[in-house]
């Protein structure tokens, strides 16, 4: 599929592919991720199926990025795929939760599962160290689900 819109948003399914996650679950296998490919000019969202996922990237992934989309307390979010601490895919066992202390919510992040990182889903803010999340722009049109880097 090759679609982006004027204000150079890609197109990545209908809304009713996006169920919400429930909190504290590792993401479902073979979840809303898509390599977005951005250096042919028009963009081609490429659905990815741990099956055409190759160690390393196979050849038909140059270029592109992996993004992550879900939907958690019926808000969409879009974040790359990988953990910016190990790069490890975050859509391989990660869990998205509330981030909150003494029962007060602050925001809601994802968590890696490699490592335990927790990355904050609105500022891409590790809870260690300097990482930082790459995020990505959500918005619902014509009832489908667009995403744009940030």
């Amino acid at each position: 599929m090759s679609v982006t819109d004027s204000d150079g948003y890609f197109y990545v399914g209908p809304t009713s592919q996006f169920p919400n996650i429930p909190e504290g679950e590792p993401l479902p296998e073979g979840c809303n991720v898509f390599r977005v490919f951005k250096d042919t000019g028009s963009a081609q969202v490429v659905k990815v199926t741990p099956e055409k996922e190759v160690e390393g990237g196979a050849p038909e992934t140059v270029g592109s990025i992996a993004v992550l989309v879900f939907r958690y307390k019926n808000k969409l979010h879009a974040v790359t795929d990988k953990c910016p601490h190990s790069a490890y895919s975050l859509s391989a066992g990660g869990t998205v939760a509330d981030i909150e202390d003494f029962g007060i919510v602050f925001g809601h992040g994802i968590t890696c599962s490699k490592h335990n990182w927790m990355f904050d889903l609105s500022t891409g803010k590790g809870d260690r160290g300097n990482y930082s999340l790459g995020l990505w722009d959500v918005k619902e049109k014509d009832d489908g689900v667009w995403v744009k880097q940030q």
